[in-house]
């Protein structure tokens, strides 16, 4: 069963930023600085759940894709964005919106998060303006993903019957040696709270 919610948002956002699948890949880099690729996938774990996946990152590598920001001059951080959102429903309910950004040991997740934040609401706000309104079924949170792999740091295995809890809207991941063979596993389910 298809969600309405989501086939209007399908009918609203542009093609060119949906990702075909249920995986999230990014490039990263271990603590030594040799490239490595991180994998994750994500699984619905329930048959009324639905999703779609976009990426707005402008550092995504397709040639289709457009500059997000062509109003702003690079080098300020105002193009920034997550590297993945994720629009969900449960049943056709509740609108989840999932922003999700990987980062590598290095790295901090939630500033990017924030930033990514304002364009959701830039995003929901102009639906709003021409007449589609999810404000009272919308759910925005925020996920950090910090793939572990190369460093010495033991991460917290998350995907053994363990729950995910927020913490003011904003989940931290951790996850260690992921690969497109043996990808970490996100259980959507868990995530739609």
């Amino acid at each position: 069963m298809e969600s309405k919610l989501l086939h209007t948002i399908q009918e609203l956002l542009n093609e060119i930023y949906v990702v075909d699948g249920q995986y999230l890949i990014e490039q990263n880099y271990k603590e030594d600085g040799t490239p490595f690729e991180s994998c994750m996938e994500i699984n619905k774990c329930g048959s009324d759940i639905e999703y779609l996946l976009y990426r707005f990152d402008d550092n995504c590598n397709n040639h289709k894709h457009p500059i997000l920001f062509p109003y702003f001059k690079s080098g300020h951080d105002l193009n920034k964005n997550c590297d993945y959102i994720i629009f969900a429903t449960n049943g056709d309910k509740s609108l989840y919106i999932l922003l999700v950004e990987l980062k590598s040991n290095q790295g901090a997740p939630l500033e990017q998060l924030c930033i990514s934040e304002t364009f959701v609401d830039f995003i929901i706000k102009r639906f709003k303006a021409c007449g589609f309104d999810f404000t009272p079924i919308l759910n925005v949170r925020k996920i950090g993903i910090k793939d572990r792999t190369g460093s010495s740091c033991q991460p917290k295995d998350l995907t053994k019957g363990t729950s995910y809890q927020y913490e003011n809207n904003y989940l931290l991941l951790s996850c260690k040696n992921t690969s497109r063979k043996q990808p970490f596993s996100i259980r959507l389910d868990r995530l739609l709270v």
